[in-house]
């Protein structure tokens, strides 16, 4: 790294520095439900460890659905609570064993959050926790994306709720959290780029990596190592970092009009010159034209036509002259009958290729003026694509 940074000397330091919301969760102390009761909240590390002097309080905890077993409520990666919330023969077991909520909610197992109250009740040396009610929750992630709304512009406590989302995250293998982490991240970095001084070279340098590392944005990375390379007046040493790191992510220098040029990824690039990426047989991916992409997939669309039965393109010759007097392309049409029809093409190009695993034939694609692309194979029609089909995209 290239020094700057932000220290951080732990998330707990971190959120006390920040204050709330850091997190997607802050449950009160107390619920005062509409059932008249109040209710505390009980923290994870107390749910199994619950004593004889808590008889008949009520508490309400928050964590992940897993399943009614038996007379027991499993939540997911909650170690050491079998037969701690348990629930009495009746309506609300039966809800609950078919996954649905007292709110009405359906419960997905492993994913919904849900928000437990009950009492505490002894049976013989056991003391468990009552159940009364079980409601879903927003989910994690949406949670998350309400607290990232609440934050305005302040990176550091966008900074501490990615840390947590991250830790959740990981606690749950939860890979919806884990792609949520790189949106909340994607934010820190976009308010942080946006309150850069014009000469803070070296931090936009540093938000350059964590947008390739963090987020894997090459094209955030490379706005701010071109900004840095075309800087007048930046360190020498910098100018030539950015350089090297545009070579590096491959990006390439375009012309956006007679006077301002820009960088663009090499994916984008290359997109813009219309190709898109294929995988070859042999497994390897390449980039290929989106002209020759939709051919292959016009020969392979042909190729299952014809697997199972015998389909001559020119089956009906008097229909396809007929057709093409009247401007019609229909399948079976030579050339001549569809440049009748339509006209000649604006590009055409050629591909050789084996037919259910005969000899070679000749596949050809119009690509007319109007944007349609019409298919031949040894000169007869098969297929056609309107403009308002969009090219393949991958």
């Amino acid at each position: 790294m290239l020094g700057r940074g932000v220290a951080l000397t732990g998330l707990a330091t971190l959120l006390l520095a920040l204050g709330a919301p850091a997190r997607a969760d802050d449950w009160p102390e107390k619920l005062e439900h509409q059932n008249g009761y109040i209710y505390d909240f009980l923290p994870q590390e107390r749910w199994g460890k619950l004593t004889a002097d808590d008889a008949r309080k009520r508490f309400y905890l928050v964590g992940r659905w897993q399943q009614v077993y038996g007379d027991s409520i499993l939540l997911y990666k909650a170690k050491g609570i079998r037969r701690f919330l348990r629930l009495s023969p009746g309506p609300l077991k039966d809800q609950l064993t078919n996954n649905l909520a007292s709110n009405g909610g359906q419960l997905a197992k492993r994913r919904s959050t849900v928000q437990i109250m009950g009492s505490v009740a002894r049976l013989d040396d056991q003391v468990f926790l009552k159940i009364e009610r079980v409601d879903k929750l927003p989910d994690d992630a949406e949670r998350y994306r309400e607290a990232l709304t609440k934050l305005a512009n302040d990176p550091d406590k966008i900074h501490a709720l990615a840390e947590d989302c991250r830790a959740r995250a990981v606690r749950y293998e939860d890979p919806e959290l884990g792609a949520m982490v790189r949106e909340i991240t994607r934010r820190e970095l976009d308010v942080r780029s946006q309150q850069l001084g014009a000469d803070d070279h070296r931090a936009r340098l540093e938000l350059a990596s964590r947008y390739r590392k963090e987020v894997g944005d090459s094209s955030g990375a490379i706005n701010l190592y071109a900004t840095v390379h075309e800087a007048e007046g930046a360190p020498k040493e910098l100018v030539e970092f950015a350089a090297k790191q545009l070579r590096v992510l491959r990006a390439v220098r375009v012309r956006i009009d007679q006077v301002n040029w820009s960088w663009v990824t090499h994916e984008e690039f290359k997109r813009s010159e219309g190709y898109i990426q294929r995988q070859d047989q042999d497994g390897v991916v390449r980039w290929v034209r989106r002209e020759l992409a939709e051919l292959r997939d016009a020969i392979g669309e042909e190729r299952k036509r014809q697997a199972n039965q015998v389909d001559s393109p020119r089956s009906d010759p008097f229909k396809c002259a007929k057709d093409a007097r009247s401007g019609k392309v229909r399948r079976g049409q030579t050339f001549a009958e569809v440049r009748r029809a339509v006209g000649f093409p604006q590009q055409v190009y050629h591909l050789w290729a084996p037919l259910n695993d005969k000899k070679n034939e000749q596949w050809t694609q119009w690509v007319m003026s109007s944007g349609t692309r019409i298919y031949f194979v040894n000169g007869w029609a098969i297929s056609k694509r309107t403009s308002a089909t969009p090219w393949p995209a991958n």
